[in-house]
């Protein structure tokens, strides 16, 4: 059976059909603010397409952040857009997500990471440990195993990216091996990242003893 093709309509719109499959049609009242006309036919405007988006998928907050790191849209006018629209399904999630995004992200996933290390009951951890003109995350200063903790994408500039790289690369040639985490995976995939830790650091120790 076809994928059907999921588009929101006006909430009196009858179901249609198109030649390629099945329609997944989503029935909304927008507020006029939100539709814009291109090429005759109105549409929602980019806001709430990536709002609307988000809540379909399964990870909306990488939907969210990729918008806004790439700079179509900002935090404000997904602000606006839900405040205006703050009946429509999804939305409180939405809320959230943009709460969270106003906020420090990288703090946020740093908290979820020592909150997860320390569930796991892991020994010989550092929070902000000392390298060079550096600091790591989260370090394992003896088995020289480095986290590094990223918030959401949109927040990370030019030079905090390279100075992220340049500190990653001196790591790696003194030795050290080094997992980097976002907020992402850390809020979508914790059994992984921490899954991935552990095997590490077992490798670490092995070779130590």
């Amino acid at each position: 059976m076809a994928t059907p093709l999921t588009f929101a309509v006006p909430d009196r719109v009858p179901p249609h059909s198109w030649k390629q499959g099945p329609i997944d049609a989503i029935r909304r009242r927008y507020h006029l603010a939100d539709v814009v006309t291109v090429r005759d036919l109105p549409v929602t405007g980019l806001a709430m397409t990536i709002l609307a988006a988000s809540i379909e998928v399964a990870d909306g907050a990488r939907l969210i952040d990729h918008a806004l790191q790439t700079q179509p849209v900002v935090v404000a006018d997904l602000t606006a857009c839900v405040e205006r629209n703050a009946g429509l399904r999804g939305f409180v999630e939405v809320r959230r997500l943009l709460s969270i995004a106003s906020g420090d992200t990288e703090s946020a996933a740093e908290r979820m990471f020592v909150d997860s290390v320390r569930a796991e009951r892991l020994t010989g951890w550092v929070l902000q440990h000392r390298f060079g003109r550096w600091r790591i995350d989260v370090a394992w200063p003896v088995e020289r195993v480095a986290v590094e903790i990223d918030g959401w994408a949109f927040h990370r500039g030019v030079k905090e990216f390279d100075r992220d790289r340049a500190k990653r690369n001196a790591l790696a040639a003194a030795g050290w091996i080094v997992l980097s985490f976002t907020w992402h995976q850390l809020t979508y995939e914790l059994e992984s990242c921490t899954r991935q830790l552990i095997e590490v650091l077992a490798s670490r120790r092995a070779e130590l003893a």
